[in-house]
């Protein structure tokens, strides 16, 4: 079961500027599932799931939520030891709120910034800025890893992205 949209066919096909161009229900129903958005070399991965914990708690300052929150920006560091990230730097760790409409919502938030490395797995695509996203939602876990070319003058629209995937969220859930 996919949270809140139940089906794909429910799924939104694009948030902000970004397309969906994949989706990976995993077969163990506590990992939920994944929802890839793209547009060129800027992604959003989108995870909705609650670790068999349901319901979440809805405060992100639980010792839950930022132990899970520590664990996700561990596995980023994890990317880096294995050579996968270079130079990783992390630019800012703070507590995201939303803006009207949605500013009851807040989110734990990591940005950082790193080099892609050349291997088997992936190519050199140049610096990324990338922004890790975590909350609870309707009793699930909510993570958004948004990335995008770190270059100048250029703006990763993950605001927006980030404002109509909580709106299509909110609207599921008055449906159910």
């Amino acid at each position: 079961m996919i949270p809140f949209f139940a089906s794909q066919d429910r799924i939104p096909r694009q948030l902000g500027d970004l397309e969906m161009t994949g989706l990976d229900e995993s077969d163990d129903e506590i990992l939920g599932v994944q929802i890839r958005y793209q547009r060129g070399a800027s992604k959003a991965d989108v995870y909705i799931y609650d670790y068999g914990q349901y319901p979440l708690p809805a405060n992100i300052h639980d010792h839950l939520v930022i132990a899970h929150f520590e664990e996700c920006c561990a596995s980023i560091r994890q990317l880096a030891e294995a050579n996968i990230y270079r130079d990783l730097q992390v630019n800012q760790c703070n507590e995201l709120k939303l803006q009207p409409p949605h500013n009851e919502i807040s989110f734990l938030h990591a940005e950082f910034s790193y080099g892609v490395a050349n291997t088997r797995l992936s190519i050199d695509i140049g610096r990324q800025a990338s922004h890790m996203l975590l909350t609870t939602f309707g009793g699930y876990f909510l993570k958004i890893r948004a990335s995008y070319p770190d270059q100048p003058n250029r703006i990763g629209d993950y605001d927006g992205f980030v404002d109509n995937l909580v709106s299509e969220l909110k609207m599921s859930l008055a449906q159910e």
